[in-house]
């Protein structure tokens, strides 16, 4: 159907500006529950989706939509009850995370490097090992025992023993497909491992090392891995985007920024201050992250010929940024709800202002959507596609419309009906 802009809008900016048009399109299967739909330029669309079964179990797998065709990418390749959720896409490419089996000992293919033991350093438990009643967990961590050094190659470790280690933290594991390829499995070993993000063949994610908990940044850049980081603190939602990975590690004080570069494999802390910053993105060199200088937080952007720079303008929360060629948007508090934000590149603007919650923005290929509670009932689909102009409501409906992603002129997102989860797509006519 053809969309066209809501008439109500026109307080946002004169309606004389024209607009494109929208067809919407349902494009998941009403018998699944789809979840977490993305986009990427090239028009790949991808999403996780479920059904729930008579005992309450649920399996997932990742669908994908492109040139009007939909495509189940796991049902054959993974065995009933594998969780495939949370995909993100570049180009042809689907990253995602799958709870699968433990491989044998010898199918390991990440060897975990551990950090290197100084005097009176702290020590590791085994992959396998218990902690005895009589021991306190202190102890144990401390290494106020005569147990054996660390052992150097802790992930490929699936017997117990009373060496020093980590313990296993689970199956959990990154998978991809690439066009024209079968899925491929990146990770094969026993720690958890989440949140990937893909960019130009460069993909990078988070592992859990085990207890006594902790999180690692790893990339695999062609076949070569590289684990990013080696310590015993959290580092954790990784962004890719070509040549660079971003973000946000533990320093012993607060959160900061980081920055990997693949040409020269360094490793640069963006941010170094007393308080947390978290969320970042990228794209083309731009970092965008939430700092919180103060209570609420704030948006800041870097870049490497000026530095960081705050682009928030209010005094209260300011959050979830997007960044794209220069330019970032994000969800602010004005005092009385959430609205949405840009900087332009050159200063920031107020998008909307209104009496509802416009929330979750997003900046691609030129285009800005967002999800707003109109009616302060149910959420709706806004689309800004034209500068200076104003927002268009491209879905209207009594359900929740909601998680919008956008890249190439298309917008997707969920909306949740009557028990049912639909993703939608909206192009331009």
């Amino acid at each position: 159907m053809a969309v066209l802009c809501w008439a109500a809008l026109s307080l946002f900016v004169s309606p004389s500006i024209l607009y494109a048009e929208y067809n919407v399109t349902k494009i998941s299967d009403d018998e699944k529950i789809a979840r977490a739909p993305v986009i990427s330029s090239s028009g790949l669309i991808a999403w996780y989706a479920f059904d729930i079964t008579d005992t309450g179990n649920a399996s997932s797998d990742i669908y994908i939509y492109e040139n009007k065709t939909l495509k189940n990418l796991t049902e054959s390749v993974f065995k009933i009850g594998t969780a495939n959720i949370k995909p993100v896409v570049s180009q042809n490419t689907v990253v995602w995370e799958a709870a699968l089996q433990s491989p044998a000992k010898a199918d390991v293919t990440w060897i975990f490097r551990e950090v290197p033991q100084e005097t009176n350093a702290l020590q590791e438990l085994d992959a396998g090992y218990q902690i005895p009643d009589a021991l306190s967990t202190r102890d144990a961590i401390y290494g106020i025992t005569t147990f054996a050094p660390p052992v150097t190659n802790a992930a490929d470790s699936n017997t117990t023993s009373a060496t020093v280690g980590r313990n296993p933290s689970g199956n959990n594991e990154i998978c991809m497909w690439e066009a024209g390829n079968e899925v491929k499995r990146l990770t094969r070993d026993t720690r958890n491992d989440f949140a990937p993000d893909v960019s130009s063949g460069l993909v990078a994610w988070q592992k859990a090392k085990g207890w006594p908990f902790g999180w690692e940044i790893m990339v695999l850049e062609g076949d070569f891995r590289n684990q990013l980081t080696t310590n015993y603190y959290y580092d954790m939602g990784p962004k890719s985007d070509g040549k660079h990975v971003v973000w946000y590690g533990w320093d012993g004080e607060d959160f900061e920024i980081y920055l990997y570069n693949q040409e020269d494999k360094s490793i640069v802390q963006i941010t170094t201050n007393q308080y947390d910053d978290v969320a970042p993105v990228i794209h083309n060199g731009v970092i965008a992250w939430e700092g919180y200088s103060a209570v609420e937080g704030d948006i800041y952007m870097w870049t490497a010929a000026e530095g960081i720079r705050k682009l928030s303008i209010n005094i209260e929360d300011d959050v979830n940024p997007r960044v794209w060629n220069g330019q970032v948007v994000w969800q602010g508090f004005d005092g009385d709800d959430f609205e949405i934000y840009h900087f332009n590149g050159e200063k920031t603007l107020k998008l909307t202002s209104n009496v509802f919650d416009d929330l979750q923005p997003d900046i691609n290929d030129g285009v800005i959507c967002w999800m707003g509670y109109h009616d302060n009932w149910d959420a709706e689909i806004f689309v800004l596609d034209q500068p200076g102009g104003a927002p268009q409501m491209i879905s209207d409906n009594e359900y929740e419309d909601r998680g919008p992603r956008t890249a190439g002129g298309r917008i997707v997102w969920q909306s949740d009906q009557d028990g049912k989860s639909i993703i939608y797509l909206a192009e331009p006519q």
